[in-house]
């Protein structure tokens, strides 16, 4: 089980998925909001990679505006789901799908303030949790729950044009999200994005994103990244 830290949720458990999914540590959860600060109260907030959910319920707990939760596991999204809707009544989206995929489609019709990724730390392609979606199909939705297919052309197809997918750039996490986001209408201006890296991952400056923090947390690294 797992502890909200804080807000109106705080010291409510959650299940964590079983199997492979590595949920983000209490300390590091507590340190990003730490971190965050205010900008979440109002906020707009996504968590990637969603899991068990405990980061967009500590948002939705220290009173984010909405959050949206994007997992494509299906025995992950039933998990989250669970935790969701047994504790928030209302500003709340889940989508079952990929994260880069997501992102690329750019579906929301408003900006997200503040996104999460905590991507696998596995090598090889897109690791474990958020690996190749396998063909095309529909994209339904029921209540405030989305599963989607990545048929059709992305934002980022329509943008880069003959210079490919985001999906196919090579790179680690932290360079494909930064990418997938450059220009991105899904994130605000002055928006920002925290992701959870292993701990060995190096600095990198990525061209119109400053680092606000970079602090390591045993074999978990947190960087807050702020679109220029």
């Amino acid at each position: 089980m797992l502890r909200i830290t804080g807000g109106v949720l705080g010291g409510r458990r959650i299940r964590a998925p079983e199997g492979a999914v590595r949920p983000t540590q209490e300390r590091v959860r507590e340190a990003l909001f730490s971190m965050l600060g205010e900008r979440v109260v109002g906020s707009r907030f996504l968590d990637l990679f969603g899991g068990s959910g405990a980061v967009g319920l500590e948002a939705w707990s220290r009173g984010a505006a909405a959050v949206c939760w994007v997992e494509r596991h299906p025995r992950v999204f039933a998990v989250l789901e669970a935790n969701v809707k047994a504790l928030c009544d209302g500003r709340i989206r889940l989508v079952r799908w990929e994260a880069l995929r997501f992102l690329e489609k750019g579906l929301e019709t408003e900006p997200f303030d503040i996104i999460f990724a905590d991507p696998p730390y596995e090598k090889g392609p897109l690791g474990n949790r958020e690996g190749r979606h396998s063909g095309r199909g529909r994209k339904e939705r029921r209540g405030g729950t989305w599963a989607g297919t990545d048929s059709g052309e992305t934002w980022a197809e329509r943008r880069r044009g003959s210079e490919g997918r985001v999906q196919g750039a090579g790179g680690g996490w932290e360079q494909r999200l930064a990418e997938a986001l450059r220009g991105n209408p899904i994130l605000a201006a002055g928006g920002l994005l925290a992701v959870e890296l292993a701990a060995g991952e190096p600095v990198v400056e990525r061209h119109g994103w400053a680092v606000l923090n970079d602090r390591v947390y045993g074999d978990s690294r947190l960087r807050i990244l702020q679109r220029r």
